[in-house]
């Protein structure tokens, strides 16, 4: 049982487009999160998570009843992420792209999307 819990877990953290953050809520949009109360805000990552896009949360399920492990219950998320500097008009900044895929719709489109052979052959 032990070689194959480790076989699982070695298979997600080699997976691309997994991600989490310690300090962030990644499950919301900056929108959302900027037009929340203040005691939203002082919830933990795991209380306030968009259970939409946690892909852990069956794991993390347990843990949520026991509030003093809440701040090692890390929401993760399955996307895409881009973090680049820019430049406009000599300020500089850097502007960051969260792509969330629901758990809830886990279907095979998300890899294959854009990479059909008819969709390439005019590229040809």
């Amino acid at each position: 049982e032990n070689k194959t819990f480790l076989a699982m877990i070695n298979n997600v953290l080699t997976t691309d487009g997994f991600y989490f953050c310690t300090d962030f809520d990644l499950t919301h949009t900056l929108q959302r999160l900027a037009n929340t109360s203040p005691d939203f805000q002082e919830m933990s990552l795991l209380e306030r998570a968009d259970q939409r896009f946690v892909w852990n949360g069956n794991l993390l399920r347990e843990l949520a009843g026991q509030p003093e492990l809440h701040r090692f219950a890390l929401p993760v998320i399955h996307g895409f992420i881009v973090m680049k500097p820019c430049r406009i008009n000599g300020k500089i900044f850097e502007w960051i792209l969260i792509s969330r895929r629901s758990c809830f719709r886990a279907g095979v489109r998300y890899y294959v999307r854009g990479k059909h052979p008819k969709a390439l052959s005019w590229l040809n």
